[in-house]
């Protein structure tokens, strides 16, 4: 008899309630201080920004929060999902939760109900650095570009690009709020800057023209003096001698192809051939009929003019009804010991793609919401160059008024689960390789999708065998990156959507962007590489090491 009373006295439980939508709800406690003194920081400005679809099908909301005199903080009400939090505050760096000096921070992963306290953020405060540019007779020189670069590697090589700046004042004087690090300082000409209107013709002779000068008071980038700031300092005595030379200008006209017709609101872009990035500094806006064009302040060099945004022309056809066309151009100069002039610029409408993207053997995925692919081109020989359109239900799109060039094709919007298995131009396989469009003709671009994606998942564990939060792993397919992301709070990763084929996956403690690239810096650390071959609908759980960050910083100093 005690076996039936002991069943009916457990049957007589009553079920768990189902969690309500409340319950469900989570909730993140911290505080933010400042990393030198310790002390909080009133009024610091939080973001929890999602990171991918958050679960349940809730919105892709942000939650936003500022900090009490103590310094905390607390958010409610918050979706489960994977985030990213970020805190600012003014005179200090911003910074993600987690991050070191040179990874993105730590992605928080929270599941339904789940409350977590104790977050600490420790704001490092800027650098301020106070300086002065004066000419060869100690004279100050105001209204120039100071500019800030940092070395950075790009595609594995390292290259200087742009880390901010400002403008000298009356007295020559300048002041920047920098972060922590080694940074190349340089006064240059503010030269055309959006310059815009007709051109008169001896306008831009520079004899005896300021000359972009690198502190102390060099021309050459190579031979400036890094200026080394830590978190907080005051640097003071920064004098810049702005050197004086001969600069060459470039004039020219845009010239319509189509129907001659003058072209309106025209935004033109002047920039070192081969330059990675564009900043900015030598546009011009044509204005007028003529269609002239000029770019002053000009060192010896190769160059690209191109159009920059939207340039168009007006026409009335047959009917009388008016037509705006969109035009694009481009042209190469080459300044040597003169000024270049009588450059034209043809302008067209640029090449049409069209194309369609489809389902490997024609099937449809099941998923929660139809894909909304957009197919997107950006340029691979210069930094300016995009073009995007979204495809239809069907699968059809077209890019329209193209400019020449190469570009890298990528797909955004494929369904979780699913990879670009093959780019088709022409009838020309140019998977894994740039869309090739120096010949001025357009053409049919086909994009096959299939629904096998792998996956890889993983933890990454230190020397210790702890789990290490916020650390960057990234899987590579022979020399290319096809996954990136940060560690979780507990260590975890999970990469999706990915192709079949034989991967090495690398766990970088802290690592500068794109250093890892170089594929002879890679090859030092294969053998701590975890391996994964994935077949279609693949999947490989990894452990992978960490690669110290004094092992990084050890060849990194080799990379030229």
């Amino acid at each position: 008899m005690l076996a039936p009373l002991f069943f009916l006295a457990f049957q007589a439980q009553p079920a768990a309630p189902a969690a309500s939508a409340d319950e469900q709800k989570c909730v993140l406690e911290g505080q933010v201080i400042s990393a030198s003194t310790g002390s909080p920081l009133k009024h610091a400005s939080l973001r929890l920004q999602p990171m991918g679809p958050v679960s349940g099908g809730a919105t892709r909301t942000g939650f936003t929060s500022s900090t009490d005199a103590e310094g905390k903080f607390v958010m409610t009400n918050v979706d489960p999902g994977t985030y990213q939090l970020m805190a600012q505050h003014a005179g200090f760096v911003p910074q993600t939760y987690g991050a070191r000096a040179n990874s993105g921070g730590t992605r928080l992963k929270l599941d339904g109900g789940q409350s977590m306290k104790d977050l600490l953020f420790k704001l490092v405060p800027q650098a301020m650095v106070y300086g002065r540019v004066v000419d060869d007779d100690g004279q100050p020189v105001p209204s120039v570009r100071i500019q800030v670069q940092r070395s950075s590697f790009i595609n594995g090589k390292k290259q200087l690009r742009p880390a901010g700046g400002g403008i000298s004042q009356a007295d020559g004087s300048f002041v920047l709020a920098l972060a922590a690090g080694r940074v190349v300082l340089s006064a240059e000409p503010v030269g055309n800057g959006m310059a815009m209107g007709e051109i008169d013709k001896a306008a831009g002779k520079t004899d005896d023209a300021f000359l972009t000068t690198y502190f102390p008071n060099t021309l050459d980038v190579s031979s400036a003096a890094p200026v080394e700031l830590q978190p907080g300092m005051e640097m003071r005595g920064i004098e810049i001698h702005m050197r004086r030379g001969r600069m060459y200008q470039v004039r020219g006209h845009i010239q319509n192809t189509t129907s001659g017709a003058p072209p309106e609101g025209v935004s033109l872009s002047l920039f070192h051939k081969g330059e990675t990035f564009f900043t900015g500094r030598n546009q011009f806006y044509v204005q007028g009929k003529s269609g002239v064009f000029l770019f002053k302040n000009l060192l010896p060099g190769d160059y690209v003019i191109q159009t920059w945004g939207e340039a168009t022309a007006t026409s009335v056809d047959a009917s009388g009804e008016t037509r705006s066309t969109r035009l694009e151009g481009r042209v190469e100069v080459s300044v040597g010991d003169s000024d270049v002039d009588n450059v034209v610029l043809p302008l067209g409408p640029g090449l049409e793609i069209a194309g369609a993207i489809s389902v490997e053997g024609g099937a449809q995925q099941q998923t929660s919401q139809p894909p909304d692919y957009t197919i997107i081109l950006s340029s691979a020989d210069g930094p300016i160059g995009y073009a995007n359109a979204r495809a239809s239900a069907e699968g059809n799109f077209r890019l329209h008024n193209v400019a020449q060039g190469t570009y890298r094709v990528s797909v955004n919007g494929t369904p979780d689960g699913s990879y670009v298995k093959a780019i088709r131009f022409g009838g020309e396989d140019i998977t894994g390789k740039n869309l090739d469009l120096t010949s001025g003709a357009g053409g049919d671009l086909q994009i096959i999708v299939s629904p096998n994606a792998a996956d890889i998942s993983g933890v990454v564990r230190n020397a210790d065998g702890d789990a290490a939060s916020g650390v960057m792993v990234q899987a590579f397919l022979g020399d290319d990156l096809k996954h990136s992301a940060n560690t979780d709070q507990n260590g975890a990763f999970h990469f999706t959507s990915l192709a079949p084929g034989n991967y090495r996956v690398y766990a970088w403690e802290d690592i500068e962007s794109g250093l890892s690239q170089d594929p002879d810096f890679r090859k030092n650390f294969d053998s701590k590489a975890a391996e994964a071959k994935l077949e279609e609908k693949g999947h490989e759980s990894l452990e992978v090491k960490l690669i110290s960050k004094d092992a990084i910083d050890t060849e990194a100093a080799k990379v030229q």
